[in-house]
């Protein structure tokens, strides 16, 4: 199990993971890569729960893990039982569970908000936790893998973008790779960025993009004339802001949504952006309300959590969340 959502913790976290296998003499890797090991053949999760409450956190954070990290005010073991015992609660003990969990979107959706709930976890480290539980499709766009690909293209990308260009590559590169997925990629960029670390401004791969103006656009940033921004609603720029910048499923706090979508829209007043009437789960008595789906509302973190870009131009009905991926409607 993980104890650190930044890459650049790998080392530590394959030492802890060993130290664990060492002391309860368990085979750490697998025999074939390209297949999950037998459920039989895997330790539990409840196994290593039970273990974890019988010895205590001290005990293992001393003699089993030899890891004192704190994250969040929380020693990382303390998370990790935690996290432990959410997934135990969502019926998930191997690997198998796992996969089963992320073939089926709603169900998938559920563990990433139930883990982003856990004190000391949040979307970056529920991503990494997703990419080492076998999701092949899963890639965290940190630090290392957005400055890899500034230098290859010469513009900087959201992390949104990124995710779309790795897999897009990734899809590009399987004729000669077939063994290449979008996880496997985002490892093999990520490690070669970091060798490259003893320079903080490693030469462009392409040097004629990177030469770009500075007072030209980004590529990803579009310049919308004066008439055509008049008549986009309101809505639709906030739909557009937040997935330019950030990938469905996001926490977003009021604030932080109004501010984006000023950056990108300045003449809009920022009282009339207005998240609680984008929500599928929250609405009021203005018929415009609860209408336009554009996120769900975390009533327990009051917080705005991104849907996959849908067509607003098709009124939906209040409480009906995510065609195809129902996450249920909680109270007004």
């Amino acid at each position: 199990m993980p104890f650190s959502p930044l890459k650049q913790n790998i080392p530590s976290v394959q030492n802890v993971i060993q130290r664990y296998c060492d002391k309860y003499e368990l085979t750490i890797f697998r025999a074939h890569r390209d297949r999950l090991p037998p459920p039989e053949s895997q330790e539990s999760v409840s196994a290593l729960i039970r273990k974890m409450e019988q010895n205590g956190i001290p005990y293992f954070v001393e003699e089993v893990f030899d890891n004192r990290s704190v994250t969040s005010g929380r020693p990382k073991a303390e998370i990790v039982l935690e996290l432990l015992e959410t997934i135990e609660k969502l019926q998930i003990q191997t690997f198998q569970d796992i996969q089963a969990c992320l073939n089926q979107p709603m169900q998938q959706q559920n563990l990433i908000r139930a883990i982003t709930a856990i004190h000391g976890i949040g979307e970056a480290t529920s991503r990494y936790f997703l990419m080492l539980a076998g999701d092949e499709q899963m890639v965290k766009p940190d630090t290392m893998i957005l400055r890899f690909i500034k230098n290859a293209i010469g513009i900087s990308v959201y992390e949104v973008g990124a995710v779309k260009l790795i897999q897009a590559v990734s899809q590009q590169l399987l004729p000669q790779y077939p063994e290449l997925n979008p996880r496997l990629l985002d490892y093999l960029i990520w490690s070669w960025q970091r060798n490259q670390s003893d320079s903080k401004n490693p030469p462009p791969l392409h040097k004629e993009k990177s030469a770009l103006s500075k007072d030209k656009p980004k590529r990803n940033e579009k310049t919308l004339p004066a008439h055509r921004e008049e008549a986009m609603t309101i809505p639709k720029k906030t739909q557009r802001a937040m997935h330019k910048r950030y990938l469905p499923g996001q926490l977003l706090s009021s604030a932080q949504i109004k501010d984006d979508v000023l950056e990108d829209y300045p003449g809009t007043p920022r009282g009339s952006v207005m998240p609680p009437d984008y929500c599928c789960n929250k609405w009021n008595n203005d018929p415009a309300s609860g209408i336009h789906h554009v996120f769900f509302y975390e009533q327990s973190q009051n917080k705005y959590r991104l849907l996959p870009e849908l067509d607003l131009t098709v009124p939906r009905q209040r409480g009906n969340c995510i065609d195809g991926l129902h996450l249920g409607a909680s109270a007004r």
